[in-house]
């Protein structure tokens, strides 16, 4: 998770093309800058790993378009800004990756003269912990983002299939609240998503039932 404030001109790519120049001398080095930022927030990336967890487990580990177009909904969800919260990592989780990543933080410290410090101890999490989860990488997870989100998705609130959509308008109206302002860019990414679901036969034609 980069802070664009610290990246040459704000982009990963163009900091990383710096980088390679640096390192090789080759200062005709030029990569291709891509500005897209398709970010999600922390609940966003939790619904999805748990859609496809539990939707998409027979092609486990590759491309799903049911989890494609979830991704495209929660993208342009964002259009006004995240719906949900930035994310970032527990401070167990970002203490293993620096402690994990030591040899390597030495190594640039000396060759770049800089003072990245690496933590000397840590909690050791049990064995038991389940790492796999984004939740438990990540800070608090909003549980009310979590149900209202789910409340867009036909596989979580199948009412939908039926036409019903009483359920996904309380939760506009609690997200109204929770997100003032951006309801807007909400309400068109998820009509755009019922849409190509319809299309995919996963549910009724969206303009005859809404």
């Amino acid at each position: 998770m980069f802070d664009r404030k610290h990246l040459v001109e704000g982009n990963a790519v163009a900091d990383f093309e710096l980088l390679l120049r640096d390192l090789t001398g080759k200062v005709e080095i030029e990569l291709e800058h891509i500005n897209e930022n398709t970010s999600l927030s922390s609940e966003q990336m939790v619904v999805l790993q748990d859609y496809r967890s539990r939707f998409c487990r027979e092609i486990e580990g590759k491309s799903a378009a049911g989890s494609s177009r979830l991704i495209e909904m929660f993208t342009a969800m964002n259009a006004s800004g995240l719906v949900g919260s930035k994310p970032a990592l527990n401070e167990r989780a970002a203490q293993l990756v620096l402690k994990g990543n030591d040899d390597i933080i030495s190594r640039i410290n000396h060759r770049y003269r800089l003072s990245i410090n690496c933590p000397k101890s840590i909690e050791v999490p049990s064995s038991d912990t389940d790492w796999s989860k984004i939740s438990s990488i990540l800070t608090p997870i909003e549980t009310d983002y979590l149900h209202h989100l789910k409340m867009f998705i036909p596989d979580f609130n199948p009412s939908l299939r039926r036409g019903d959509f009483s359920r996904v308008d309380r939760s506009k109206d609690k997200l109204r609240e929770m997100q003032p302002g951006k309801m807007y860019a909400i309400e068109r990414a998820a009509e755009v998503y019922w849409i190509a679901e319809s299309i995919s036969g996963l549910l009724a034609p969206y303009s005859a039932v809404r």
